[in-house]
């Protein structure tokens, strides 16, 4: 069985979030959007939740396939590089989720 050090996992990690930078960035300015978007309109929290998942997914397939590619020319299984962006895709869509229910005020 093959064991990576966290210490090496996250410079891997890293490198594949520079190689696939600009998919990120367009990702992550779509939900920034869709956020500021919502804000301003007002929308209920549970409102939000619901349409949040599909929000951006042209942007969210384009930055999955360019940091698979990118992993997978680094070495990494398909499996490795499906489940590493799954990990990244939740972070960036919990925090985005978290800055929305954090922008509410309070009830």
């Amino acid at each position: 069985m093959n064991f990576i050090s966290a210490s090496l996992m996250v410079p891997l990690l890293l490198t594949m979030q520079i190689m696939a930078g600009g998919e990120r960035q367009q990702f992550s300015r779509c939900l920034r959007s869709y956020v500021d978007t919502k804000v301003d309109a007002r929308t209920s929290n549970a409102d939000f939740d619901s349409s949040f998942g599909t929000a951006c997914a042209q942007q969210e397939a384009a930055y999955r396939a360019a940091y698979i590619a990118a992993a997978r020319r680094a070495g990494d299984s398909q499996a490795a590089a499906e489940r590493d962006v799954t990990v990244e895709v939740e972070d960036l869509r919990t925090n985005f989720k978290e800055l929305f229910h954090d922008s509410q005020p309070p009830q």
